[in-house]
């Protein structure tokens, strides 16, 4: 059997995918509405930063909290979903979600002060745990075993079009309308996709209750682990980079801060393409899909930070890093669901928790190295921890291949 067929057979065996039931397309994509709204209520304090600082007196280093903490919490909210939902119906617990993001939403837009803020942002870090968490499993317990990869890179793209479109114009919208619209309007949304969910998402139930148990049965597979601490390095060196590309590109490139949105516009773009190119390299070549991905954000990072010498070679490197950055959700979650097997519920999970966790990490990393040695050692700092990413995937992609061939 080729590398791709078995892979799709095991995710789908994995996820239990009926393979007479034909993909809910709508649902998919109501799907990737539903993680695009979390990932735009998640970004969005950064998009608002100095009108929120402004409007209640603080600092914009501190608004920073209301995406740092959320991000945290969501980390580990993800890692404990299946347990602490027990059988609840996978498509309730999607829908329980995007009501608290309405919650947060709401009672955000009308927050007196930063303490509440950062209170009332934590119901959005739970809903955003939840949703990342059972997000790649339930589509795949929904699709066709043959539409999964397809399927996935749907889903995943309202990751990309909620950093290319949703971010932005809820920036938009704070800057015509207040900050605290912007909330309100992203909260409506999240309620009108709870609404889409319950109607057009099939159920889906689970025959057993998941355990802390078997948080430590999928770490005790080898390919697992690696996917997981794969996400973990990857996503934390992505972000160290990505959070500081602003500097980076007017140390490098010399362009003004009004130049950095179009460069950031064309790595959006470039993301969403690579979201959805993903799936049918997927297809083709699980491992080798998954071994390209950290190779082709580490070259991307490399020439902006030390080759790129323009304009057009600073939107040429954000274009390529943008190419591989944008695949890492779909990539990585797909990597889980073929080697987890059974475990698919709780390793997606952990994978998720990780990929959270690793987004604040990140940050922190960037600042770091921002403070001790400006732009370059942002670039040196990210390149070292995606080297050591490339290498993760190409054990991985190694023990992988000998299991099968074992099997």
């Amino acid at each position: 059997m080729s590398d791709a067929g078995a892979a799709e057979n095991a995710v789908g065996a994995a996820a239990g995918a009926p393979a007479e039931r034909r993909t809910p397309w709508v649902a998919i994509v109501a799907l990737a509405l539903g993680i695009f709204v979390m990932i735009t209520i998640e970004q969005l304090p950064i998009g608002v930063l100095t009108l929120i600082g402004g409007d209640l007196g603080v600092s914009s280093g501190m608004v920073g909290l209301a995406v740092t903490i959320p991000g945290i919490l969501a980390g580990a909210v993800a890692v404990f979903t299946p347990t602490l939902i027990g059988r609840l119906d996978r498509r309730l617990a999607l829908v329980l979600a995007l009501l608290l993001v309405f919650l947060s939403a709401v009672t955000s837009a009308i927050a007196p002060n930063l303490v509440a803020l950062l209170a009332f942002r934590l119901f959005a870090g739970v809903s955003i745990g939840i949703f990342w968490a059972l997000l790649a499993v339930v589509t795949a317990r929904v699709a066709h075993p043959a539409d999964l990869a397809k399927a996935l890179t749907v889903a995943y793209g309202g990751v990309s079009m909620a950093i290319v479109i949703g971010v932005p114009f809820a920036a938009w919208i704070g800057a015509m309308l207040g900050w605290r619209w912007a909330f309100v309007l992203v909260g409506a949304l999240g309620l009108m996709v709870a609404g889409a969910l319950f109607v057009l998402l099939p159920p889906v139930t689970v025959q057993e209750r998941s355990s802390l148990r078997q948080l430590g049965a999928v770490w005790s597979i080898s390919t697992v682990r690696l996917g997981v601490m794969l996400t973990l390095v990857l996503v934390t060196f992505h972000f160290t980079a990505y959070t500081y590309a602003s500097p980076v590109l007017q140390d490098r490139i010399h362009i003004t801060i009004d130049g950095v949105g179009p460069m950031l516009f064309v790595f959006g773009i470039a993301g969403f393409i690579g979201n959805f190119v993903a799936g049918p390299l997927l297809r083709r070549s699980p491992r080798g899909t998954f071994v390209a991905l950290p190779i082709g954000v580490l070259v991307g990072v490399l020439v902006l930070g030390l080759l790129a010498g323009g304009v057009a070679d600073g939107a040429a490197a954000m274009a390529l890093w943008g190419l591989f950055g944008g695949a890492i959700s779909v990539v990585t979650q797909a990597w889980i669901l073929h080697t987890a097997s059974d475990l698919s519920e709780p390793a997606t999970a952990l994978n998720s928790g990780a990929f959270n966790i690793a987004i604040a990490f990140g940050a922190l990393v960037g600042g770091r190295a921002y403070d001790g040695g400006g732009a370059l050692a942002v670039t040196v700092s990210a390149a070292a921890g995606l080297a050591l990413a490339a290498v993760l995937a190409g054990w991985a992609a190694v023990r992988d291949r000998k299991s099968s061939v074992g099997a």
